[in-house]
């Protein structure tokens, strides 16, 4: 069955990621209607270059929103997504990519059949460029899928990034313009999803999200990104929703304090302890002991 799926591609000078982005986009196995829509964000570097070229091959027919002015993010998110005329929307970004070829389908296929669904989102695999590793989300629940509320995204982030989403658009078009404004991102779109129907969680881990230097949110430090939550971002969107999970949110500012409260003390531990007494204790402390210890 033919359904309609928009792709929106956001990219602004990721010319060192954008093959394997898209490459992940033109190996989907996708049995309906699609669509490929590029916002790019006047790149000076030869990202849309590299995109046109990969795309003049494509079986999916695109269209690039290029522009002669950089927009910032929030405002090329907002064309990108007027753009889309798909039933869904399947975000990516230029530094990220998809690993499994039936990702839309299974995401499309499970929206299809949950029409009371208006978003999901897939399992993480997180990329650490610097260390070369590849770490799956945890995955605790029983089933395959995970049912989300926007009370409990309030109270932790179970998204962590756009490229991991499926948006029904007749939900998405009911949204306030203003959250536009509000400098959204994966979270904060979960939750007012959240309040327009469903949200699921898919278990199996089909998109890579890229920890790197030069990424909005990865570039900083947990200790950067945990301080702006705090001071700015959970309070900001505390008020947006009217205070109706103001309980959640305050949950989640009260673990983020504790985390930067422990991450402190380990510092100070470190900083003020022998190097040769520390190297003793990872010889004689098995490793399991030591976390559990850390713990407590």
């Amino acid at each position: 069955m033919s359904m309609g799926l928009s792709i929106l591609l956001i990219t602004y000078n990721q010319e060192k990621y954008i093959q394997q982005c898209v490459e992940s986009i033109l190996m989907q196995e996708a049995p309906f209607d699609v669509e490929i829509i590029v916002a790019d964000d006047h790149s000076t570097d030869t990202t849309l270059e590299i995109i046109t070229r990969l795309l003049s091959k494509s079986k999916f027919p695109y269209k690039v929103l290029a522009d002669d002015k950089n927009l910032g993010m929030q405002k090329n998110y907002q064309r990108g997504f007027a753009a889309c005329s798909g039933k869904f929307i399947a975000v990516m970004e230029g530094d990220d990519y998809w690993s499994d070829p039936k990702r839309l389908t299974k995401h499309i296929k499970y929206l299809d059949a949950h029409p009371e669904c208006v978003m999901s989102f897939n399992r993480l695999i997180v990329y650490n460029e610097e260390k070369g590793t590849y770490t799956p989300q945890k995955w605790d629940h029983p089933d395959s899928v995970e049912n989300i509320t926007t009370a409990m995204l309030a109270r932790k982030n179970h998204i962590g990034n756009l490229s991991a989403c499926v948006i029904r658009r007749s939900a998405f078009v009911k949204l306030n313009s203003d959250l536009h404004e509000l400098g959204f991102a994966d979270w904060m779109l979960g939750m007012v999803m959240g309040e327009q129907g469903s949200l699921v969680k898919l278990g199996e881990p089909m998109s890579v999200y890229r920890v790197h230097d030069f990424g909005l949110w990865s570039g900083r430090s947990k200790t950067e990104n945990f301080q702006k939550m705090i001071n700015h971002i959970i309070d900001k969107y505390d008020n947006y929703l009217g205070y109706r999970y103001h309980d959640e949110f305050m949950d989640h500012k009260r673990r983020l304090e504790a985390k930067l409260r422990k991450s402190a003390l380990k510092y100070a531990i470190q900083k003020n302890t022998p190097g040769f007494f520390i190297r003793l204790v990872k010889i004689l402390v098995p490793v399991n002991i030591r976390k559990a210890l850390w713990k407590t």
